[in-house]
Formats: structure tokens, C-alpha cells, sequence
């Protein structure tokens, strides 16, 4: 205490016109008062929320109530939607019993592939046949070369053989060509000569 009137005499001798208190100050603290603090703060501060809370509820209200006085009632009533009590603690019981009960449920995925499937290899079955049945249908009406030769008739071989004997050798001698020809060797000469340019289709001009 002696040093605190010293610098209190000391500062009124430095400045004369400066009136300090004579009382002493009474700085005590209340009793637990650290010890309360926190819940003390925590108080205040919800009390402190709750009304800025409801001084921004009442402000958007008034807001929204000139721009829309619709919507401004709407937002004062009150939730219609309810619970029943102890929903929520047979909930998942329920919803199992409810899914036993259930429909059995079918895919309907498999049977369209199922379906495609079956449409598609109906297709090319049907392309496969009717590929076929054009095939032999062609090879039908084209006759073959041998067929061809076997249609020819005598009359029309010796007239063939009288239009051509220039291709005959005017040194061939009766006694030079062979004693007999079989059919084969026929064939092969005609074959080899001139007999592919004949059209032996009679359809053909």
C-alpha cells in the first residue's frame, strides 16, 4: 500500500491538475466465479442466439410477407406430417415381414434376349434355306459339258465333221488312222479341238 501512495504523490507532483481517486478500488471477484464461468458464457450465448433467431425469423417474415403473402402463411403453420409413436422401433421388422409377403418379381431381361435370339436364328436358318434352294435351282439348268455332248445327235456330229475336214491333213492316208476309236477318245478330241465353241444349249440363238 506505501508504494502505491508513493507513485499516487509521485504523479501529482509531475502534473498538478490530475486528480486521481483517494478511494481504493474494489477489484474482488464473486465467490466461484471461474469456476461457473463457462456454464455462466454458455447461458448467454444460446440466450444471445435464440434471440437473433427470432429476430431473423421475424425479419424474412415480414420480407416474404410483401413479397408473397401466400407463402407466408404457409411457413407459419404448423408441420402436418406426424409419426405415430414407437414407429421407428418395429420399422425394420415390418419391412422384413412386408418383403416375405411380397410378389415373387421376374426379370423381363432374360426373356427379350431369349426372344431375339430365337428371332435371329429363325433369319438365318431362313437365309441358309432359301440360299440353297437358289443354288440348286442354277446348278439345275446349267448342264454340264458331258450332258451337253450326250444330247448331240449322229446327223449333227457328221455335218460338224463335213464343215471342218479343211483341218484335216491332205497327207492323211486311210491306212495311218487307227483300226478302232472308243468313246473316250472321242470326247478327248473334241474336247481338245473346236467343239467348246458349239452352243449345245438350244435355248440360247
Amino acid at each position: 500500500m506505501e508504494k502505491d501512495k508513493d507513485i499516487q504523490r509521485e504523479l501529482e507532483g509531475i502534473s498538478p491538475g490530475l486528480n486521481l481517486p483517494r478511494e481504493e478500488l474494489n477489484l474482488s471477484l464473486p465467490k466461484d466465479y471461474f469456476a461457473n464461468l463457462p456454464s455462466d458464457l454458455l447461458a448467454k450465448a444460446k440466450l444471445m442466439d435464440a434471440d437473433t433467431a427470432e429476430n431473423v425469423e421475424s425479419e424474412f417474415l415480414s420480407e416474404l410477407k410483401l413479397l408473397s403473402p401466400f407463402l407466408a402463411n404457409q411457413v407459419r403453420k404448423e408441420n402436418p406430417f406426424t409419426v405415430p409413436a414407437n414407429y421407428f422401433t418395429g420399422l425394420a421388422s415390418s419391412l422384413a415381414e412386408a418383403r416375405k409377403n411380397s410378389a415373387p418379381i421376374y426379370k423381363l431381361s432374360n426373356k427379350i434376349f431369349t426372344f431375339r435370339r430365337c428371332v435371329i436364328a429363325a433369319t438365318v436358318a431362313i437365309a441358309i434355306s432359301l440360299s440353297a434352294v437358289y443354288l440348286a435351282k442354277d446348278h439345275s439348268s446349267n448342264k454340264s459339258f458331258s450332258q451337253q455332248l450326250a444330247e448331240l445327235s449322229i446327223p449333227e456330229m457328221e455335218e460338224y465333221l463335213a464343215e471342218h475336214t479343211s483341218y484335216m491333213e491332205p497327207s492323211m492316208h486311210l491306212e495311218d488312222l487307227p483300226v478302232s476309236i472308243d468313246e473316250q477318245d472321242i470326247d478327248n478330241l473334241l474336247e481338245d479341238n473346236t467343239l467348246k465353241e458349239i452352243p449345245f444349249n438350244p435355248d440360247t440363238p
